[in-house]
């Protein structure tokens, strides 16, 4: 096989972390050249001084990496030299490290049987491509492939071959794993397979039907599930093919799920373009996962809606149950104060107070109302059934057509209520009504003797009947508690089959995208770097120069020293709150937030996860008192005491739309519409460029999780987490909730290339924690121009590096530290590619990458080169603030915004008392941080739209335009953050022009 016709499993990197020298830290140095008794006495068998030496270090690295290497003394660590010379040698000399071959193959010889191990050789070559094979049936992707062959090869202590066998086994199991599928689909395939297979991409409407079959379900509301069963009802014929085809295939789940997927990648001209074999594999497991798929999501719809059902009735009982303990603790009360009364004597016969209760309630009512007491959990019972039958057109209408698409089965031999699934199933196929079935051949077993009461009858004749629209609800309640226990389950199902622990690889598939445009990709990597070196070299002359001219004003210059002093500008705040918004009226948050989704519409980003089976008028407000209860951390409990919305409401209302992605979404919709509004191009304080900026905001967490951390210096004896925020123009774009030891800068690149509004800033900035080694680079390869706040550009100017070899400074009053490695960048620039095709493909948090990134150890070829890239631009960038102090100044009033809006988030959550997020779990919390974000963005819109109104009225008057430039959209002192909330009330919406009348510019 050819170097061109191998796998490219590894990227180089990966090939040097498996096959390269190893590159120990001081604690790894220390574990694996920590040497046994017998490895010692392996070593001074050695003859000679620098054999020893070598067989130390050789035995090291044999176990680290199970390899054998040869090498010199050039090209291992200083570190790993001197550690084995100062422990096991009193620091004797090493003046050469050659060996002859027979010292090399002795100590290769007597390592292997100091450890166990055998040399690889051809004869392992047929097991190992076996295991190979069998992998490939479990995980058809080359690097998974490969890794577990390392793995085999460790548990048979086989020294590991050379990368270029293994390539050749993973290439050879893949085509074996082909050829072996080719060979049973056109074994078991049949004419009419094929033919039913091909209707899925053979014409126009069933070509629709597949792109709908690839969409999946936006909820569980009926309209979503009724396109969910028209898909069932497509593939239902088809999937007792692909359930017939696949076991012959003996793909494992992890490759069915592959092959499945590939549906969605490739187009329909793509598949009727591939072989006949690949392109009914893809097809068949398309079809067996998918309807697995469907099934689960109308099942998941039966239970979801049940139980909503269920949860709406007993609120009505309970309040119908509230209603009537009020009326009768009146009752109960006026006949009891019959026994105190004063009038009374103590022989006063008992029919006087019978006459006065007979008075107040009569005796058969009072009998009624004792039972009443008495029975008060049946009397709860009947009430409930009751609502049942006003709900049961409901059920009917949303559950019955997904309990008809669904095939039940139970691990129990006789189940009674799969029998009467069963029959009911068959009675509703034949269209049929319950209520025309003979009663004896109605299945009862199942419903216990406490529920009967409530569902049979008995009539004059003394016949028994059963109430069967309380049956039908019946067996859906008791069908949802045997699938939640898993007595009753789906087998053509994937979550509610019976044996659900398949193995689903993590594992990422690297992809490289060929369409992606970024600056770096544009030019060729020469031609960039070149112009990067020249006007690095061109900023070091101007600096000298003007600095010998005296002309940067901003720097003091101090000859003896050979150092500069930065003169700082004075901050520049901005906000200025009191001079537009002291003049406005109070406003209750949540007319601020009625107003803002009348404007922006957000709230249509809440879509249901269980859908509401009515479209209630208030349902708006539930959303925004749980938004306001979770971003001032009030909580559920005392929001509904404080307001007039019930706790179950408000707790509904949570679980059912509550979540990251429509948060962030609604979050979205809002910074969208500020960008639209007059006032926000004049945000911007340059002309030439938008600004963003990135920030952390410390919150305590009420409730430790594993994000949470201790730090005194924040949280004293408690714990919190970290909202790192990216604004623009005051509004805030992207938010991550971070630990309190995570750095910030691992996170800068997700925020800034993660954000999906419109408002796309290209300069971003931040302070010292969102600096790392990485981060100019990263940022300057997709087209961004990271600008952090230095705090002291003194100690900056000493981390500056030059074009050029440092002796061309020689005259420069101030010289660069270093020279930028050009060639080393060059050299590295497939893997630089690499890196930046996997960021692009946000598949994994960008965050852990460039963690990794900054982790790899310092000689790493692939991570010096990205941290020369990073100097020169970081080189080039602290020159600009030098001599223009200008851009530092404008770098301050970028932070200082995010400041402000730090000001304002803080008010919101600290209603309580405590600058807190709310939450169980990391979840939650992010849940409840990004409600806080949406409340922050509606005020901001709302004063913006203020500030617009304004504008427009006197759209030339540069004494308004001033003003307002002053008046910073991040103010909160008229708005009410605390009281008692009325959200069911007809209040007229916010007029702006009202509110702008009695503002006046003086």
């Amino acid at each position: 096989m050819t170097k061109s016709e191998r796998l490219n499993i590894l990227s180089e990197i990966e090939e040097f972390a498996f096959y390269g020298l190893p590159d120990f830290d001081d604690e790894q140095r220390a574990t694996y050249f920590t040497f046994t008794r017998e490895e010692i006495d392996l070593i001074c068998r050695c003859r000679e001084f620098n054999a020893q030496v070598y067989c130390a270090i050789q035995i090291g690295y044999f176990k680290a990496k199970k390899m054998f290497f040869k090498f010199s003394l050039s090209r291992i660590q200083k570190e790993d030299i001197h550690f084995i010379l100062t422990r096991y040698f009193e620091n004797k000399e090493l003046s050469e490290f050659n060996v002859t071959k027979h010292e090399y193959r002795f100590q290769q010889n007597e390592i292997l049987n100091l450890f166990g191990y055998a040399l690889w050789t051809k004869a392992n070559l047929p097991l190992v491509k076996k295991y190979a094979e069998d992998i490939a049936k479990r995980d058809a992707t080359p690097k998974f492939i490969l890794q577990e062959v390392f793995h085999f090869l460790k548990e048979q202590k086989i020294v590991r071959p050379g990368y270029t066998t293994l390539q050749t086994v993973v290439g050879e199991a893949l085509v074996s794993e082909r050829l072996r599928i080719k060979v049973c689909l056109q074994t078991y395939l049949t004419d009419d397979h094929k033919r039913l297979l091909q209707i899925l991409i053979n014409n126009d409407e069933t070509l629709a039907l597949l792109a709908a079959l690839k969409q999946d379900a936006k909820n569980f509301n009926f309209m979503q599930m009724n396109v969910e069963i028209k898909k069932n009802q497509l593939l239902k014929s088809l999937y007792p093919i692909s359930k017939m085809i696949i076991p012959h295939l003996s793909l494992s789940q992890h490759n069915i799920n592959y092959y499945a997927s590939l549906v969605h990648r490739y187009t329909i001209r793509d598949l009727k373009r591939f072989d006949d074999e690949k392109t009914y594999l893809y097809l068949l497991c398309y079809v067996f996962r998918r309807y697995q798929q469907i099934n689960d999501n109308i099942m998941t719809s039966l239970i979801v809606n049940t139980k909503r059902f269920e949860i709406d009735i007993k609120a009505n009982v309970k309040e119908q149950a509230n209603n009537d303990r009020d009326d009768r603790d009146q009752q109960v009360a006026k006949l009891m104060l019959i026994f105190v009364d004063d009038k009374l004597s103590d022989t006063t016969t008992f029919d006087i107070p019978r006459k006065q209760a007979f008075a107040i309630l009569p005796k058969e009512l009072i009998k009624a109302l004792a039972n009443k007491m008495l029975k008060k959990k049946v009397q709860e019972h009947e009430r409930q059934w009751k609502e049942r039958d006003k709900a049961s057109a409901r059920y009917k209408y949303n559950l019955r057509p997904l309990f008809m698409n669904l095939k039940f089965e139970s691990r129990l031999e006789e189940n009674p209520l799969l029998k009467a699934i069963e029959w009911m199933q068959d009675v509703f196929s034949k269209k049929q009504a319950l209520t025309k079935q003979k009663t004896e051949e109605i299945p009862i077993d199942f419903i216990s003797n406490s529920t009967k009461k409530y569902i049979q009858v008995n009539n004059d004749k003394d016949e028994t009947t059963y109430l069967m629209n309380r049956y039908e609800l019946q067996v859906y309640r008791q069908l949802i508690e045997q699938i939640d226990t898993g007595v009753i389950h789906i087998k053509d199902s994937i979550r509610y089959r019976p044996f659900s622990e398949d193995l689903v690889s993590l594992e990422r598939k690297e992809e490289a995208l060929k369409t992606l445009d970024i600056p770096w990709l544009k030019t060729p990597c020469v031609d960039q770097i070149d112009l990067l070196f020249k006007e690095l070299d061109t900023l070091w002359n101007t600096f000298d120069v003007r600095l010998k001219q005296g002309s940067l004003k901003h720097i003091k210059y101090n000859p003896v020293k050979e150092e500069i002093t930065w003169i700082k500008p004075k901050k520049n705040r901005e906000a200025q709150q009191e001079s537009l918004y002291s003049k406005l009226p109070m406003r209750d948050l949540s007319e601020v937030l009625r107003f803002v989704d009348h404007q922006t519409n957000f709230m249509s980003a809440f879509s249901p996860l269980q859908p509401r089976y009515v479209k209630q008028k208030y349902d708006v407000d539930h959303l925004i008192a749980v938004l306001m209860s979770n971003a001032s951390n009030i909580g559920h409990y005392k929001m509904a005491k404080i307001s007039d919305i019930p706790y179950h409401k408000l707790e509904s209302t949570y679980q059912q739309y509550m979540r990251l992605l429509t948060l962030r979404e609604a979050n979205v919709i809002i910074a969208n519409k500020i960008a639209q509004l007059p006032i926000f191009p004049h945000y911007t304080f340059d002309e030439d460029t938008l600004f963003g900026s990135l920030d952390g905001q410390k919150f305590e967490a009420l409730t430790p999780t594993a994000k949470a951390r201790n730090s005194k210096k924040y949280f004293k004896k408690g714990r919190g987490v970290v909202a790192y925020t990216f604004l623009s123009n005051h509004v805030p774009l992207m938010n991550e909730l971070i630990g309190a030891h995570d750095h910030e800068s691992y996170f800068s690149f997700d925020l800034w290339y993660g954000n999906t509004s419109i408002i796309q800033p290209m300069v971003v900035t931040s302070d010292m924690h969102g600096i790392n080694k990485a981060n100019f680079a990263l940022f300057h390869w997709f087209g961004g121009d990271f600008r952090p706040r230095f705090a002291n550009l003194k100690s900056e100017l000493k981390k500056v590096c030059g074009a050029n070899d440092t002796s061309t400074y020689n005259s420069f009053w101030l010289k660069p530290t270093k020279a930028i490695d050009k060639q080393l960048i060059l050299d590295e620039k497939e893997n630089i590619d690499h890196i930046i095709a996997t960021l692009s493909l946000k598949e994994i948090s960008q965050s852990v990458l460039i963690q990794k990134l900054c982790a790899l150890p310092q000689n790493n070829a692939t991570l010096n080169a990205v941290f020369e890239y990073d100097k020169l631009i970081r080189s080039i960038y602290t020159l600009k603030c030098i001599l223009d102090p200008t851009i530092l100044e404008n770098v301050q009033r970028s932070q200082n915004r995010i400041e402000s809006y730090h000001g304002l988030r803080a008010a919101i959550a600290k209603v309580t008392g405590r600058k807190a997020l709310l939450g169980q779990t990391d979840l939650e919390m992010e849940i409840s941080n990004e409600c806080g974000r949406l409340i922050a963005n509606a005020i901001i819109y709302y004063n913006a739209s203020i500030q617009s109104s304004l504008l427009e009225r006197s759209p030339k008057s540069k004494k308004m335009l001033k003003f307002l430039k002053k008046s910073s959209p991040v103010a909160w002192c008229h708005i009410h953050f605390t009281g008692h909330f009325v959200f069911y009330s007809d209040k007229e919406s916010i007029d702006i022009e009202d509110i702008i009348e009695n503002v006046l510019i003086e």
